[in-house]
């Protein structure tokens, strides 16, 4: 009888710790908050804009991949390109646009389609500038915008010590 005792006595405190053990290990939804968007915002000049007194587009393109960083939004075309001055290949992103946004022409029997948009330089920043597609072999070039001619195009960069990478 005594033994029993005991036992209760000791049997108690014992599933009171359970108890509270149980309770602290759970996950309060408070404490693990929802991984985020990461977006970035682009500016574009939009020929086809019902705007009469500005013709630039603030675009909104969620990041959809950290290697190699990509971007989307239904109102952007990725082209696979390759930077004129440094040689570096990346993405580019132009306005997909009903009528007005490209130019295409003809030189010399070889057709070529040329868009402004942002080419990413592999690094921190989103460069304004032209892609110029050739329609023959698909290859596309990206000429980046003059600082003197880029007022209100400049370039969407992560900020200081950051990354636009995600973790994995």
């Amino acid at each position: 009888m005594q033994i029993l005792h005991i036992m209760s006595k000791i049997t108690l405190p014992l599933l009171f710790v359970f108890f509270l053990i149980i309770i602290s290990c759970q996950q309060d939804s408070e404490d693990f908050p929802e991984e985020t968007k990461q977006t970035l915002k682009l500016n574009f000049n939009d020929s086809n804009s019902k705007s009469l007194d500005n013709d630039n587009r603030l675009i909104e393109a969620e990041i959809v991949s950290k290697n190699p960083l990509k971007i989307y939004s239904p109102l952007l075309k990725e082209i696979k390109a390759k930077h004129s001055e440094t040689n570096i290949e990346s993405y580019g992103y132009v306005l997909i646009s009903d009528k007005g946004s490209s130019l295409k022409s003809t030189f010399k029997n070889t057709e070529t389609i040329t868009e402004t948009g942002y080419f990413y330089d592999g690094d921190k920043c989103f460069i304004h500038g032209t892609m110029i597609t050739d329609t023959d072999s698909g290859v596309s070039i990206f000429i980046p915008t003059s600082i003197f001619t880029s007022v209100g195009f400049e370039p969407v960069c992560a900020g200081f010590g950051e990354a636009w990478a995600i973790d994995k």
